[in-house]
């Protein structure tokens, strides 16, 4: 079954005040503000039995990590795919794939701070009856970047989406008593938040931390 736990976490929103010159400032800082005060209200109870997929190299997939990794390059746009196949010699396949884009904009006017927008598909298969999770989302970030020689800045992004889970019944063995009618599929929204510091401290040091919660709606599915 799905069943996904979120507890429940308590942020400090920091207020920064700097001098307003112009209307894109000011709109830049508001939507800033808004974000950050966002995981003040964050608080989601639930109990959780599950795990998501993940790769062993997980960081050729930033996205599916963290939301707040959305944009979060050195380049303008990234595009990005995986395959992996476990246990190829038995008959049952474990097949998982996934590709992502990702672009951030705004980074070569205002410098330091720059909007993300991205795309995220997962699919895994596996089992005889070929039990298969496919996930896909949108994923949007925004950074503020402060320092001149000492060059930080702070992530937040948000990721929504579906997930569609199903398993052909069609080579299923059922024991007496079983009900046989189950539902084969189902397709549930679904909501991902994360976040991220990055510091460049002179020219050796370079560094970040994240943090991100996923399945906020917390999505539960369950076969009797």
């Amino acid at each position: 079954h799905l069943n996904n736990q979120i507890n429940t976490y308590n942020f400090t929103c920091l207020k920064f005040v700097k001098q307003k010159t112009n209307p894109i400032s000011l709109i830049r800082d508001l939507l800033y503000k808004i974000l950050l005060c966002v995981w003040v209200v964050i608080s989601v109870n639930g109990v959780a039995y599950s795990q998501d997929m993940i790769y062993t190299q997980y960081q050729v997939s930033p996205m599916m990590i963290n939301p707040a990794m959305t944009g979060f390059m050195l380049g303008k746009y990234r595009i990005s795919a995986q395959y992996r196949n476990q246990w190829g010699s038995i008959n049952s396949k474990y097949e998982t794939f996934s590709a992502s884009a990702d672009i951030n904009f705004m980074k070569c006017k205002w410098k330091k701070d720059y909007f993300g927008f991205g795309v995220y598909f997962m699919r895994d298969k596996a089992g005889d009856l070929g039990l298969y999770t496919q996930n896909t989302y949108f994923s949007f970030a925004y950074s503020k970047g402060w320092g001149t020689r000492n060059k930080q800045e702070i992530a937040i992004g948000v990721q929504g989406g579906i997930i569609q889970r199903g398993i052909n019944l069609n080579n299923a063995i059922y024991p007496d008593g079983i009900d046989e009618s189950q539902p084969a599929s189902f397709t549930t929204g679904d909501v991902n938040a994360g976040i991220l510091w990055h510091g460049q401290l002179g020219r050796i040091v370079n560094m970040y931390a994240a943090f991100s919660v996923n399945h906020l709606m917390n999505p539960r599915k369950r076969s009797e």
